[in-house]
C-alpha cells in the first residue's frame, strides 16, 4: 500500500470523526431523524474504505456500530442514539490511533536496531583504539532510549470510558464523553498517574457538575450533559482540560462550609482544594467525603505541574491540569543564561532582542518593547540578549551572555517539587541544558 494512499485514508477519516462529531453536537441541541440517516452512511463508507486498507479491527467496529444504529432506524427508537453514537466515535478514534501507533512502534523496532548498531559502532571503535567522541554519542544513544519509554493517552481514555459510563448508571444522569488528543504520547509513569487524575476530574464532573435531566430541561439545556477531555502540548507541558457544561461550582455553598470549619481565605478557589471541604450534604460511594481535587492537586505537583480553575454558574467549570511530561524533539533555543546552558522551549520564545532598551526601577529591570514594559530577570554584566517569553497575558524576558543555536532536544523532568528549573533537554549533540521552571518563573499561584 502507497504511503500516499495510506495518508489519504487517514486523512479522510479524520475528516469523517469531525463530521460525526458535528452530528452528535447537533443531535444534543436539537435531536431529529435525519441525523441519524447522516451519522449510518459515515460509518458504513468509512468501513468501506478500512475494508480496502485492510483494517480489519476498524471494520468491526464500524460494523458493529453500523448495525446498531441501522436497528434504532427499522424499530424507530432513537433514546439511545445519542450516547452511542458518543461511544462509536470514541472508538473509532481509538483503532485509528493504535493504527497509526503500530506504525509508530514499526519505527521504535527500527530505533532498537539502530540503538545496537550505534553500541556495537562504539565497541568497535574502542577495540580499534579509535578516538570516541563520547558526549555525542551517548546523547544520541540516551535519546533513542528515552524515546521508547512512552504510549498513546488513548490508553488512559479508553480505560475510563468504562468507569465514566458506570457512573452514569449510578447517578442517573446523561452526559456524552468527548475525548480529544489521545494520539499524543506521554511517558509510561506519567500515563499511569494520569489515569487517577483523569477519575476523580470525571467523577467530580458527573457528580456535581452535571445536572439530572429534568433539572437541565428546566434550565433550557439539553438532557444530555457534555464533559470533554482534551490534551494538547504547550512548550514542555502536557495541557489536560476536563470540561463540563453543568451548573458550575457552588461558591455560596463553599463559603458556608468554610465557616463552619472555621477556615480562613483569601480566594474561594482555593477552597476546592482543600481536603474535608465537599459541597456535598451527604457522602455517597461516588463523593461527598470532601477527597477529590486535594489528591488531583497533590498528583499534578509530584508531577512538577499545576492546576487551573475556571466556573460560571450554570455554564460549566473546566479544570486545566499542566504536568511536565517527557516531550520528544521539541524545539529550543539553546543559550547561556546567568552561568548555566539554558534551554527555552520555542512555543514561549516571542522575540530576542538587544538590551539596548532596558529601564531600570528601584532595583527592578524592565525591557521596552512595542511600548509594553517587560520584567527582565538575569544578571545583565555580560548580557547580550534579551529572550522575550510570553504565557496567555503574562511575559517575562531573560537576559542571556550567549545564544548558541535553535535546534531540537529530548526533555527529562526532574522529580522534585519547588526548584527554579523543572529538568534537563538533551541537545542532538548530546549537551546538557537546563530548562527552567515556569511555576516560578511566570509565578503561578496554584
Amino acid at each position: 500500500m502507497s504511503e500516499e494512499l495510506r495518508e489519504i485514508f487517514y486523512s479522510e477519516a479524520r475528516n469523517t470523526l469531525s463530521s460525526l462529531r458535528e452530528i452528535l453536537g447537533r443531535a444534543i441541541s436539537s435531536f431529529n431523524e435525519t441525523q441519524v440517516d447522516e451519522a449510518y452512511r459515515l460509518i458504513h463508507t468509512l468501513k468501506g474504505a478500512a475494508g480496502f486498507m485492510g483494517l480489519s479491527e476498524l471494520v468491526f467496529i464500524c460494523h458493529k456500530w453500523e448495525e446498531n444504529i441501522n436497528l434504532m432506524r427499522k424499530t424507530k427508537n432513537f433514546a439511545g442514539f445519542i450516547p452511542a453514537l458518543s461511544s462509536a466515535i470514541d472508538e473509532i478514534e481509538g483503532i485509528l490511533s493504535l493504527s497509526a501507533d503500530q506504525e509508530i512502534f514499526t519505527v521504535k523496532a527500527g530505533d532498537v536496531m539502530r540503538l545496537e548498531s550505534e553500541l556495537l559502532e562504539i565497541l568497535e571503535d574502542l577495540s580499534k583504539g579509535k578516538e570516541v567522541n563520547f558526549r555525542e554519542r551517548l546523547g544520541r544513544i540516551y535519546n533513542m532510549v528515552l524515546s521508547l519509554r512512552v504510549r498513546p493517552l488513548f490508553e488512559v481514555y479508553r480505560k475510563i470510558r468504562g468507569g465514566f459510563n458506570e457512573l452514569l448508571l449510578k447517578t442517573g444522569k446523561k452526559a456524552v464523553l468527548e475525548t480529544l488528543g489521545g494520539s499524543l504520547t506521554v511517558e509510561v509513569e506519567s500515563l499511569r498517574r494520569l489515569e487517577s487524575i483523569l477519575i476523580h476530574l470525571l467523577r467530580n464532573a458527573v457528580d456535581h457538575g452535571i445536572e439530572t435531566p429534568e433539572e437541565r430541561v428546566k434550565k433550557g439545556k439539553g438532557e444530555f450533559g457534555i464533559i470533554r477531555v482534551e490534551a494538547k502540548l504547550e512548550g514542555s507541558y502536557l495541557k489536560i482540560s476536563v470540561s463540563d457544561d453543568g451548573r458550575g461550582i457552588d461558591f455560596e455553598k463553599l463559603e458556608r462550609k468554610a465557616k463552619e470549619m472555621g477556615i480562613k481565605y483569601s480566594d474561594p478557589l482555593e477552597l476546592i482544594f482543600l481536603p474535608g471541604m465537599s459541597t456535598k450534604e451527604e457522602a455517597t460511594e461516588i463523593s461527598g467525603r470532601g477527597y477529590g481535587m486535594d489528591v488531583v492537586l497533590e498528583e499534578v505537583r509530584k508531577m512538577g505541574g499545576w492546576v487551573e480553575v475556571g466556573t460560571e454558574k450554570d455554564k460549566g467549570t473546566t479544570v486545566d491540569v499542566y504536568i511536565l511530561s517527557n516531550v520528544w524533539n521539541s524545539r529550543y533555543i539553546f543559550g547561556r543564561f546567568m552561568g548555566y546552558n539554558m534551554a527555552i522551549n520555542l512555543d514561549y520564545v516571542y522575540r530576542v532582542v538587544g538590551l539596548d532598551r532596558v529601564l531600570r526601577k528601584g532595583e527592578e529591570y524592565f525591557l521596552a518593547l512595542e511600548g509594553n514594559f517587560i520584567p527582565l530577570v538575569g544578571d545583565l554584566e555580560g548580557a547580550k540578549y534579551g529572550v522575550v517569553l510570553v504565557r496567555k497575558n503574562k511575559a517575562i524576558s531573560m537576559a542571556f551572555e550567549e545564544i548558541y543555536n535553535v535546534g531540537s532536544g529530548s526533555f527529562v523532568p526532574f522529580q522534585v517539587r519547588g526548584l527554579d528549573f523543572s529538568g534537563t533537554v538533551i541537545s542532538e549533540g548530546g549537551e546538557i541544558f537546563v530548562l527552567p521552571n515556569l511555576l516560578r518563573w511566570f509565578g503561578y499561584r496554584i
